[in-house]
């Protein structure tokens, strides 16, 4: 389907499950790359996608990968030990920001370098609702 301003087909859909990252064709459906996360970090499974300019940020339980968009090459990556279901994934300019169930708010460079982190410890533990101008990303409850 284009986009009937641009006229220009949107880049691949992004599709994360059973610890993969898949980029597909969004006219065909067809399969351009596959990122296996459980290689990268050992087992896990895929939490979280979130795409921002021409990167794609994928949270898993044993890690967080940047990967580009078009080709699903490694950008960066980072072992995790924080993240579980209740985990929320916000990418916005060259920053991500990961929250985790216990209440942790982490903030990572593009390529996956730590800048800073906040326990917020005393304040109580739950899903982390994120916002950056113009962009949110609401925590989820466990299932």
């Amino acid at each position: 389907m284009s986009n009937p301003q641009s006229g220009v087909a949107p880049g691949p859909v992004i599709v994360a499950f059973n610890n993969h990252v898949f980029g597909l064709d969004a006219t065909t459906g067809a399969r351009l790359w596959r990122f296996d996360f459980q290689g990268a970090f050992g087992s896990g499974h895929v939490v979280r996608v979130e795409v921002a300019d021409d990167v794609v940020y994928a949270l898993g339980s044993g890690g967080f990968a940047c990967l580009e968009v078009q080709s699903g090459r490694l950008i960066g990556q980072i072992k995790l030990a924080m993240i579980g279901s209740m985990c929320t994934l916000l990418a916005a300019g060259d920053r991500i920001l990961i929250g985790s169930g216990d209440g942790t708010v982490k903030c990572f460079s593009r390529t996956g370098q730590l800048l800073w982190e906040d326990g917020f410890k005393g304040e109580g533990g739950s899903a982390v609702a994120l916002a950056f101008a113009g962009r949110t990303a609401q925590g989820d409850v466990a299932r």
